[in-house]
């Protein structure tokens, strides 16, 4: 029977009604502040606070009471006032709630593994009683001084108050959520005595923070009311008293309701105004924008026009890329002779981009769209290996999705929304695999005796029903850099086979993201060395058991000094985690600035460093072949600062690229190889790579490395030439070897595939891919004697034209 499973799994049947409910309420109470939004006089129906229309207090309590009667039922009748429209804001904040979801009582537990979990639950109290004492003072102290403008910002502060505290109320004795403090943490709804979602606190105070950010519109008190009402639901969450969630969404009703009881009670005569800005288009480069998922067309043809030298900047060391930040490129490309191949790859790219385009010379819109529907059926017939961290993988660089010997089965779509400043991305795929039978006892024994962990090192993986979500985040840009929160992929290399340090081998894990998209001109510095791109992230990853579910950061920083040459510096580290140390300030920076080993002779268990990588790469086109060949080295080291400071200790994955052929302007050709197989590990017996003493398994998903799969301690490489019938159809024909050393698995093991793929897209947004590989592989270790399968993978898309909502608009 299907059950529908995901990261959400555990938690999806009380979390959906809970989300339903609690969601129906926040954006109930948003419709009253959007529906006011640029208006620079309240409506007429709206009833003005004027606090200067009768000096005694029982009067201006009339009106404060009079105000929360209208708001209540503005409030609770917005229901009925949705419209599709909201789903532009509806669906990114939504994704950012689900994703606090699915993380609370790792998040919770991590954040309360300190001694001041009293201290901060004092501080939030302390910090609510400084709001609503400053609503009080503003209040007497405007009657005092006959000051109008104080007068009303502490009356409509305590309204908003009143107003917040009577819907987070409702929703807390409605929902019933245990808090983290009882029941080890796990944020059960619809329990007796629940009172923790969403957070009282944190709604309180970001109502009024918001008042008061609105009536005094300067930068110092904007950032001293918002940041104390950060500081506050923070403290809710280090405080034991609320998971993440509760304050996300605590200070979303309280920031709405806040902004709707301004709007609607302002009086624009008293105070400074309304101070409404003239609505202003965005510059292109600080519109947000998802990012193209890895198995698009798009790469391949964009790799194409650089190699020719068509496209001068692509950082392709920074993978995925953006949508405005591929159609930049298309942009500055130089026009190619017409009728030539890379005349027509460029008038592709033109056409996919054209919705970008619009965005760029000023005809900006917001728009919800599904790009993409797929199924694809893979049958493997023979015994394969699915266990990159050890011998291999039949399918590899395939997003972590699960494969067995018989039959598997994905159906997914991709969707997205973008409005502005704010984008929001989802893929989402039900799949389907058979089981796969553990290990021998004696190939258990000998891998835990490798991997120096205890108990068994594979037994198994069940029938998978499953329905995941892959890359899904929702974004906003700020001054050119996205910052995205979800679950995202990452490609940090030059290759385009492989990548040593991060790659889609694995499947995407939960994090924060801040990525420069646009190259970046710096004076001076990028007369030298050229401009500059950067990605950085944190976030948490899944599916490990020494330790489980650490913490991860890594950052990449990429140099273009001319056009012909891209270096990139990047840096990953795996740290904290359960029963190791906390998650803290002090952990994160022990990681971030440790040079040394953590596992020296005396070291303390729970002051480790963490793992942490380091990796160097380049990519050239060659003098005298500039429009014919591209030369690239990926380079990666364990415990150093960098793979140039230390060449000896590294792995290397050299590789080319050639964009055509004489006389065959459609065939192109690549070839990549290296090794992990280099000194320390052979001393080691493949415990360097992708492996730390105490974090011995940290470096995969479910058993899938982040990384290449080249493995711990392999050699091996790949090569394939591509034959292009159109822009995003091709026939390929590839091989790939990786061989393993007998210095990490006895005996080794050698593994070999040939394949062939046919892809075609019509014009009407069809597309087929067709897959065969012949694999034949021997580990002495696992099985007598060679072992051989064969994989038939056929997959169906369609990218849908009209499948979207769109609306103009004149600024943002």
């Amino acid at each position: 029977m299907f059950k529908f499973r995901s990261a959400l799994g555990c938690f999806l049947p009380p979390i959906t009604p809970t989300v339903i409910l609690a969601f129906t309420f926040v954006f109930a109470c948003a419709r009253g502040a959007q529906a006011q939004t640029g208006q620079q006089n309240p409506p007429p129906n709206a009833q003005v606070t004027k606090p200067n229309s009768d000096g005694s207090t029982a009067a201006d309590a009339k009106r404060g009471f009079e105000g929360f009667l209208s708001d209540q039922k503005r409030i609770w009748t917005s229901p009925a006032r949705l419209k599709i429209s909201d789903a532009e804001w509806l669906v990114p904040t939504g994704g950012i709630a689900t994703g606090l979801f699915v993380t609370d009582p790792t998040t919770s537990h991590e954040m309360t593994r300190n001694s001041h979990v009293q201290g901060s639950a004092t501080f939030s109290d302390i910090g609510l009683g400084l709001f609503l004492g400053t609503s009080g003072l503003m209040y007497l102290g405007g009657r005092h001084y006959s000051n109008d403008h104080m007068k009303e910002t502490g009356l409509l502060s305590a309204e908003a108050a009143a107003d917040t505290i009577v819907v987070t109320d409702a929703l807390k004795y409605s929902l019933r959520r245990e808090r983290p403090d009882v029941d080890r943490g796990q944020g059960n709804f619809f329990q007796s005595g629940g009172t923790s979602f969403p957070s009282g606190h944190a709604s309180t105070s970001f109502a009024i923070a918001t008042v008061i950010a609105n009536e005094y519109p300067g930068w110092f008190a904007q950032f001293a009311s918002y940041g104390l009402a950060t500081a506050v639901s923070l403290a809710r969450v280090s405080g034991q008293k609320h998971f993440p969630s509760d304050v996300f969404i605590g200070g979303t009703i309280g920031y709405l309701i806040g902004r709707s009881v301004y709007k609607n009670h302002h009086d624009p005569e008293e105070g400074y105004g309304t101070f409404e800005r003239a609505k202003q288009l965005i510059p292109a480069e600080r519109l947000s924008s998802t990012y193209i998922e890895l198995d698009s067309w798009i790469y391949p043809a964009v790799e194409r026009l650089a190699a020719l030298g068509v496209i001068d900047s692509t950082f392709a060391g920074i993978r995925p890329w953006t949508r405005m930040a591929v159609y930049a490129m298309v942009a500055r490309a130089e026009d190619p002779r017409p009728e030539s191949e890379a005349s027509i790859l460029l008038n592709a790219l033109r056409s996919e981009f054209r919705r970008e385009s619009e965005l760029q010379t000023g005809q900006q819109s917001k728009l919800l769209s599904v790009d993409r529907v797929y199924t694809r059926t893979q049958y493997i017939s023979g015994p394969p290996l699915n266990d990159g961290f050890h011998f291999g993988q039949t399918i590899v660089d395939d997003f972590g999705r699960p494969f067995g010997e018989g039959l598997q089965q994905i159906a997914g779509f991709e969707s997205r929304a973008e409005a502005g400043r704010f984008s929001f991305f989802v893929r989402g795929e039900y799949q389907h695999a058979p089981s796969v039978p553990g290990y021998s006892p004696q190939v258990n024994q000998t891998l835990a005796q490798i991997d120096n962990i205890p108990g068994e090192s594979f037994n198994g993986v069940p029938k998978q029903n499953v329905f995941r979500l892959l890359d899904t985040y929702t974004s906003f840009n700020l001054l050119s850099n996205e910052i995205s929160v979800g679950k995202q992929t990452y490609w940090w290399g030059p290759d385009d086979g492989t990548a040593l340090m991060l790659s889609n081998n694995a499947a995407p894990f939960y994090g924060i993201r801040l990525n420069r998209t646009f190259p970046l001109y710096i004076p001076l510095f990028s007369k030298l060395l050229g401009t500059v791109r950067y990605d950085n992230f944190f976030g948490r990853l899944y599916g490990n058991k020494y330790p489980p579910d650490p913490f991860t950061f890594g950052q990449k920083i990429m140099l273009q000094p001319t056009k012909n040459l891209e270096i990139g510096f990047s840096r990953s580290s795996i740290f904290a985690g359960k029963s190791l140390e906390p998650l803290t300030l002090h952990t994160f920076w022990q990681t971030l600035t440790s040079t040394s080993s953590g596992t020296n002779v005396g070291f303390n268990p729970r002051d480790t460093p963490g793992t942490r990588h380091a990796n160097f790469d380049i990519r050239y086109r060659l003098p005298f072949l500039r429009n014919w060949v591209t030369a690239y080295i990926d380079s990666f080291v364990h415990d150093d600062v960098s793979p140039a400071d230390a060449p000896n200790r590294s792995a290397v994955m050299p590789g080319i690229y050639v964009s055509h052929f004489p006389t065959l302007s459609k065939l192109d050709l690549h070839v990549e190889g290296g090794t992990t197989d280099t000194f320390p590990t052979q001393v080691l017996g493949g415990n360097f790579y992708y492996y730390e003493g105490l974090y011995k398994d940290s470096y995969t998903i479910n058993r899938n490395l982040l990384g290449s799969w080249i493995g711990r301690e392999g050699t091996g490489g790949r090569a394939w030439a591509n034959y292009w019938l159109n822009p995003a159809s091709s026939i390929t024909a590839g091989f790939r070897m990786v061989k393993v050393s007998q210095f990490f698995i006895p005996q080794g093991e050698t593994q070999q595939d040939a394949y062939v793929e046919f892809k075609y897209r019509w014009q009407n947004g069809l597309d087929l891919q067709v897959m065969m590989q012949h694999e034949r592989w021997v580990a002495p270790l696992l099985a007598t004697g060679p072992q051989s399968n064969f994989t038939t993978q056929v997959q169906l898309s369609y990218w849908p034209k009209d499948w979207k909502l769109q609306k103009h608009n004149q600024g943002n």
